[in-house]
C-alpha cells in the first residue's frame, strides 16, 4: 500500500489565516489554542488566538487573558532567544582570524529575517491592545495589565530596533509603563503580583534599554521595600506568585549592585 507524504495530510483542526472559520466557535478557538500550547505548537496557538480575539467584543476573562498572553509571549520569546543565539555566533565569527567572507553576510541576513518577524509580532500585539483590548477594559486592573503588556512589547522592540526608530520606541515604552505604574499605585496593594511584575519589568527596561542602573535599582528597591512592609497583608491566592516576583527583584538587585554584573534580565 502506498504511503502518503505526511506533509500532504491536512489536519481538520488546523485553521490557516486565509481560510474561513465559520465551522468553529469562539470557544473552539480558545480550546484549540490551549491544546496547541500543550503540544508546544506555538505558531499554531497564535493563529487560534488571533481567531478568537477577532470574535471578541467584550472584556477577556482571566483565562482568556492568560491564553492570549501566552501565545504572544511564546512566539516572541522563541524569536528573542534565536536572536541571542545568532549574536553569540556572530561574536564567535568576529573573533576568528580566518573569517569566511560570506559568513557575516549570512548571519546578518538571518538576523534581519528574525527581527522582521519580531517587529511584526510586537506591533501586531500593541495594535490589538490599543484598538481593542484597552478600550474594552472596564476596571483599573485590566487597564494596568494591558498597559504593562504594551510596555513589555515596546521593550522587546527596543532590544533590536534600528537607531532611527529606537528613541520613539523607548519613549512609548516608558510612557506605557509610567501610565501603568500610576494606576497600580492608586489601585493595587504593594504585594499584588501585577504591581510587582510591572515594577520588575520597568526596572529591567531602565537597566538594559535606557542603561540607567541607578534608576533601575531605585525602582526595584522601592518595590521590594513596600512589599516587605505589607507582607502580612498579602492575599493567600497571590502569595506564591508575589513571593516569586519578589525573589526575582532581589536577584536582579544583587546582580546590578555588583560592579562586574553582566547585562542580564529576570523579568515577568
Amino acid at each position: 500500500m502506498a504511503m502518503k507524504d505526511s506533509a500532504a495530510v491536512s489536519s481538520p483542526l488546523i485553521v490557516r489565516e486565509d481560510e474561513g472559520s465559520s465551522k468553529f466557535t469562539r470557544d473552539d478557538f480558545i480550546y484549540l489554542a490551549k491544546m496547541s500550547e500543550q503540544c508546544q505548537r506555538f505558531d499554531e496557538m497564535l493563529g487560534f488566538v488571533r481567531k478568537f480575539i477577532s470574535l471578541s467584543d467584550n472584556l477577556l476573562t482571566p483565562e482568556e487573558k492568560h491564553v492570549f498572553a501566552a501565545a504572544y509571549k511564546n512566539a516572541v520569546g522563541n524569536r528573542r532567544a534565536e536572536l541571542r543565539v545568532l549574536t553569540v555566533i556572530e561574536q564567535k565569527e568576529q573573533r576568528k582570524t580566518n573569517i569566511q567572507d560570506d559568513h557575516p553576510t549570512q548571519i546578518a541576513i538571518y538576523k534581519q529575517a528574525i527581527e522582521g518577524e519580531l517587529k511584526s509580532l510586537c506591533t501586531e500585539l500593541i495594535k490589538l491592545i490599543d484598538d481593542k483590548l484597552l478600550p474594552a477594559s472596564k476596571n483599573p486592573s485590566n487597564e494596568i495589565y494591558f498597559k504593562k503588556m504594551r510596555g513589555d512589547y515596546y521593550r522587546y522592540l527596543a532590544e533590536f530596533i534600528g537607531e532611527g526608530e529606537s528613541n520613539q520606541v523607548i519613549e512609548l515604552c516608558e510612557k506605557s509603563y509610567m501610565e501603568a505604574v500610576k494606576l497600580a499605585r492608586n489601585n493595587l496593594p504593594p504585594t499584588h503580583p501585577l504591581r510587582l511584575g510591572l515594577q520588575l519589568n520597568m526596572s529591567v527596561f531602565e537597566y538594559e534599554i535606557v542603561q540607567k542602573p541607578g534608576k533601575a535599582i531605585q525602582i526595584a528597591s522601592l518595590a521590594l521595600d513596600e512589599a516587605f512592609a505589607n507582607i502580612d497583608k498579602i492575599k493567600e491566592e497571590n502569595f506564591k506568585e508575589s513571593t516569586l516576583i519578589m525573589q526575582l527583584l532581589r536577584d536582579n538587585l544583587t546582580l546590578w549592585s555588583s560592579s562586574e554584573a553582566p547585562a542580564g534580565e529576570n523579568d515577568n
